[in-house]
């Protein structure tokens, strides 16, 4: 059932994990872990890390996501911190890395979502996009 969607294998990997980084990552096949895990796991799943300190993103960026994955994974998890906040105003004092912290968030091997991508063999849409989107100056200290 849906509660296999919140449950993490030896490595701390969600299904959502193994999907982003699976190769081929399909846009369809990770908006239905996010959505269809039970009540808020779909949403906190995009700012859970495994073993290795690597978020969803991390795996997608590595694995060459295409540009549409990537800005939903990115952009799902700026939208969806607010919508925690508006089911339940306790969990208003979580912290939760939003889209653009995800992009300047290194992994355990000190490799951010920009080194991941262009390793993975990301197109110049997707790397521009990972520049821009990584707030001002830390996102050039990148380069």
């Amino acid at each position: 059932g849906k509660e296999l969607l919140g449950k993490v294998d030896n490595y701390d990997r969600y299904p959502l994990h193994l999907a982003c980084g699976g190769g081929g990552a399909s846009l369809d096949v990770i908006k239905y872990l996010v959505e269809e895990a039970d009540g808020d796991k779909g949403i906190r799943l995009l700012g859970k890390a495994d073993e290795y300190g690597r978020y969803p993103l991390h795996l997608a960026c590595e694995d060459g996501a295409s540009l549409d994955v990537i800005k939903y994974l990115v952009e799902e998890a700026d939208g969806d911190r607010w919508l925690l906040c508006f089911r339940s105003w306790m969990r208003c004092h979580q912290r939760y890395l939003t889209g653009k912290e995800l992009l300047v968030k290194a992994n355990n091997r000190g490799s951010y979502p920009l080194h991941l991508a262009c390793q993975g063999g990301a197109s110049l849409d997707l790397i521009k996009y990972l520049v821009v989107e990584a707030d001002g100056d830390k996102g050039k200290e990148l380069l």
